[in-house]
C-alpha cells in the first residue's frame, strides 16, 4: 500500500502504513522510522514557499518576470520570479509594500491585487479561480475591482510572465495596532 501525506506544501511517500501527518517526521533516505529499517521515505518538496513568514529563496536563474505597479505611488517594478513562488512572498521578497497581515492564511484582504482583465480571465477560463474562503476576504477588501484577487492565493507559473499586478492605494488591517508582519 502506497500512501501519500501532506505537511506544510511537501508530500512524503511511505510504503507501508502510515503515521497521521501531525507524527510524520522529516524522513531520512534510510528509514521512514528509526525502528523499522524495511519502510523508506521519498522526500518531494511540492513547492517552494510553504506559506509561512519567510521565503525561501530559490536557486538558479529565474524562469519568469513579473511586473508590481503601486497605485499610490505610481512606482514600478519588474522583478525575477520563480515557478510555483506565492505571489505574496514574491512582492515581499523584493520589498514592495505587499502587506499580508495574516502571513497568507487567507484570513485577511490586506495582500489585495488586481489583475488585468485578460490576464484575470485567462486564469478563470484556467479554472484557477478564487474559492470560498478568498471571495468572502475579498468582500472586506478596500477598492475592490471585478479583477481583484489575494497575493497569497496566487501561485507562479508561465502564465505570469510578463504580466501587470497592480497593488491599490490602500489596505484595510483589522489589526488594532496596525501590525505588520515582517518576512524572517
Amino acid at each position: 500500500m502506497r500512501r501519500t501525506a501532506r505537511h506544510l506544501g511537501r508530500a512524503v511517500s511511505l510504503k507501508g502504513r502510515a503515521r497521521p501527518p501531525a507524527q510524520i517526521r522529516a524522513a531520512s533516505a534510510l528509514s521512514a522510522y528509526a525502528h523499522d529499517r524495511r519502510r523508506t521515505a521519498t522526500l518531494t518538496v511540492r513547492r517552494r514557499d510553504h506559506s509561512h513568514s519567510h521565503g525561501h529563496v530559490p536557486e538558479g536563474d529565474p524562469d519568469y518576470e513579473v511586473t508590481f505597479r503601486i497605485r499610490k505611488t505610481g512606482e514600478t517594478k519588474t522583478v525575477p520570479a520563480y515557478e510555483g513562488d506565492n505571489l505574496l512572498r514574491l512582492a515581499q521578497r523584493h520589498d514592495i509594500p505587499l502587506e499580508g497581515a495574516c502571513e497568507g492564511v487567507t484570513a485577511c484582504s490586506t495582500c489585495h491585487v488586481v489583475l488585468t482583465d485578460d490576464f484575470f480571465d485567462q486564469l478563470e477560463d484556467d479554472g484557477d479561480h478564487a474559492d470560498d474562503r478568498e471571495e468572502d476576504m475579498l468582500d472586506q477588501a478596500f477598492g475592490l475591482e471585478p479583477t481583484s484577487r489575494l497575493g497569497c492565493q496566487l501561485r507562479v507559473d508561465a502564465r505570469f510572465d510578463g504580466q501587470v499586478v497592480e497593488l491599490p492605494e490602500a489596505t484595510r488591517n483589522f489589526y488594532v495596532d496596525g501590525h505588520v508582519p515582517q518576512p524572517h
